[in-house]
């Protein structure tokens, strides 16, 4: 690994989902590389069960287009501006 780092890149998460097995049944190369951790680990299917459980939405997100989250966000700031506007206009209406 460089720089003695490990890991993967985040946006790997959905392309391992998508890849199958020739196995009966098929399975992801996620839950293939999941199984091996499993085996590997200590606590085994135990700490994965939590870990799906923690990164349940990573799925939802994965096909999330930060250009339209960025689209909503700025509506939101939007609709957040005109509703300050309106406040204001009704605190110094009842002054």
């Amino acid at each position: 690994f460089r720089g003695s780092a490990e890991g993967f890149r985040t946006d790997a998460l959905p392309r391992l989902a998508e890849l199958r097995t020739n196995s009966t049944p098929p399975s992801s190369l996620l839950a293939v590389a999941l199984q091996h951790c499993a085996a590997a680990s200590e606590e085994g299917w135990a700490a994965l069960e939590r870990l799906a459980q923690q990164l349940g939405s990573v799925k939802a997100a994965a096909r999330l287009s930060m250009t339209e989250v960025a689209d909503e966000a700025g509506r939101f700031i939007g609709s957040l501006a005109a509703v300050k506007d309106e406040l204001s206009f009704h605190s110094r209406a009842s002054r």
